[in-house]
């Protein structure tokens, strides 16, 4: 029972005072005493209202919710409860803390995880029902999973593309909840989604610079007037004879500066919803990226503008330099 307790404990730490309302506290000691189908009564009474107070404890609720269906060793009502705690998740932290508990039971077989082997040594499966070992189970699946995300970290500190950055945050994401249910921090997580935000920062700045570079070079060279001669028909009397003129028009853009226009307005069309992905991935940590999307939006303006020029208008007069 004290296990039980302590557990509970840790999962409405992440709530604030919500912990505080009846119903999540009546649910809690049900659920304490055993008593999970009297407890999971009263969580759906009280996910059935709409007041304010109700949606506050929506977290807790499911959060609840999630532990009592695994205690019935209903592993798939249990994952739908903290799907849902999820998407009412108010902090990161709640909404990590949730994320790990779906991700345990996902990983897991017959209600145990079964730790990756080190150089083939065989390791005991770690029941993931009881508090204690639960914990251990965590630990277990966060050492597993620091395995595999640290080669992905590795090499979107060397991307020179968005892609690999955004599997890299997406899966140092989903580790911060195991390192919070493990350890009850997050420091490990936050330095890795750090460094990851950083050389997204690096990558979007310099892309977009080098872009504007491309997009000024292209506009100056097209925009160069070249001289040129041309047959114009002057009226005399009630004729006309042909008369050398001579005018002035842009160069204009190659096949090539055409294709290259082309490919990097895609390229700037696809950055702020790529940088949207990459925010929600990082939530708080990604919000100083938000200024590379308008950055990318002015570029695609510039590129539409030069693509737009009229490059065969003629001029009569030397145009200004």
């Amino acid at each position: 029972m004290l296990n039980r307790l302590a557990w509970l404990m840790l999962l409405v730490a992440f709530s604030a005072r919500a912990a505080d309302s009846p119903a999540v506290a009546d649910a809690r000691a049900m659920m304490t005493s055993g008593d999970y189908a009297p407890a999971l009564q009263k969580i759906a009474q009280a996910l059935a209202l709409k007041t304010p107070t109700a949606t506050a404890i929506r977290y807790d609720l499911f959060m609840l919710k999630g532990e009592c269906h695994l205690s019935l060793k209903q592993s798939n009502l249990a994952i739908e409860a903290w799907e849902n705690a999820i998407k009412t998740a108010a902090t990161d932290d709640r909404r990590a803390i949730a994320l790990a508990h779906e991700l345990l039971v996902k990983r897991s077989q017959q209600f145990a995880y079964k730790p990756k082997s080190p150089a083939g040594k065989p390791l005991a499966p770690i029941d993931i029902l009881e508090a204690n070992s639960r914990k251990r189970a965590f630990a277990a699946l966060l050492a597993d999973e620091l395995a595999l995300i640290d080669p992905k970290v590795k090499t979107a500190m060397k991307a020179k593309s968005l892609p690999p950055i955004l599997e890299a945050i997406k899966a140092t994401s989903a580790l911060m909840g195991l390192e919070l249910a493990a350890t009850g921090e997050t420091a490990k997580s936050h330095e890795m989604l750090k460094s990851l935000t950083e050389q997204t920062r690096k990558l979007l700045a310099g892309v977009i610079a080098d872009m504007n570079k491309r997009v000024t070079a292209i506009d100056k060279e097209a925009s160069v007037f070249i001289e040129f001669w041309y047959d114009a028909y002057v009226p005399i009397a009630n004729t006309a004879r042909v008369q050398r003129e001579r005018a002035w028009r842009r160069k204009g853009l190659t096949d090539a500066q055409l294709k290259e226009l082309q490919t990097l307005g895609t390229t700037c069309d696809q950055i702020p919803s790529a940088i949207e992905t990459i925010t929600q991935a990082l939530k708080s940590e990604g919000k100083e990226l938000a200024p590379f999307a308008e950055d990318a939006t002015r570029t695609r303006k510039e590129i539409a503008r030069v693509l737009d020029v009229d490059y065969q208008q003629v001029f009569h007069t030397p145009p200004k330099k």
